[in-house]
């Protein structure tokens, strides 16, 4: 099979390799197969992303416009805060 001009293999694998990483990977063939199974999983991962749009720099400084630092990790903080008593 040939995808964007490159040779691909359509692969299956079943619900039991995603433990395979979580394996004692002392022995080769364990770890070459834990190395597989997260390569596809980053490469499925790295998949459901496209490319951005826009100036996130411009847009972030919009954001924070007026904000100093100090008071977001004061804000930071309380939120922690909050959070840890609930």
């Amino acid at each position: 099979m040939q995808y964007r001009g490159v040779s691909a293999m359509r692969v299956y694998l079943d619900n039991c390799c995603y433990n395979r990483p979580f394996d004692d990977l002392s022995q080769d063939r364990v770890y070459l197969e834990a190395e597989a199974v997260m390569a596809v999983g980053a490469a499925y991962f790295l998949r459901q992303f496209s490319a951005g749009q826009g100036d996130y720099t411009r847009e972030r400084e919009k954001l924070i416009e007026g904000i100093a630092f100090d008071n977001i990790v004061n804000n930071v903080r309380e939120l922690d805060r909050e959070i840890a008593k609930a």
